[in-house]
């Protein structure tokens, strides 16, 4: 499976402040990914498992094809805070969404958009996109929102510090 989408509002998202470049150093220089100035990311390590990511995917930029590095998660929750653009899985099609787990481990890519796309993910390090859906969707059931606040404190109550 590539996606489950979720009816839960993620409310109350403070941004950062401290945007970086996209960069893999260990990465070879002819590599698009060894540094990409249009996608802006800040890292959050919430626990052992679970690592929550803001990306700004500039305006007119696309993010091509890709597999997640698995030393990046196996799966994430992705919510759109900004933007509108779907997620394209290569054997799936786009997928529209405001907040959704998706399988990173499957090819993907995000079209170039008219504005900023701001993504509030969360990182499953370990855990595959089953377990990791299975437990969202138990959390998440009877919510059609939660703070970002609140979604942290109960992703450490199922996942450990």
């Amino acid at each position: 499976m590539h996606y489950k989408l979720y009816d839960c509002d993620i409310t109350d998202i403070s941004l950062p402040v401290d945007w970086k470049p996209f960069q893999r150093d260990y990465l070879p220089n002819d590599n698009p990914w060894k540094h990409m100035p249009d996608w802006l990311s800040h890292s959050i390590n919430l626990s052992k498992e679970v690592i929550i990511n803001f990306y700004i995917q500039k305006a007119g930029f696309e993010l091509p094809f890709h597999t997640d590095d698995p030393t990046g998660g196996m799966c994430a929750l992705n919510h759109l805070v900004q933007g509108n653009e779907p997620i394209v899985f290569e054997d799936g099609g786009p997928v529209y969404y405001k907040t959704g787990l998706m399988n990173i481990q499957k090819r993907h890519m995000v079209p170039a958009g008219k504005i900023d796309r701001i993504l509030l993910r969360y990182s499953f390090l370990t855990t595959n996109f089953n377990a990791v859906e299975n437990q969202l969707t138990e959390a998440l059931k009877s919510r059609s929102s939660i703070t970002y606040e609140d979604l942290n404190t109960l992703l450490i109550s199922i996942y450990g510090d």
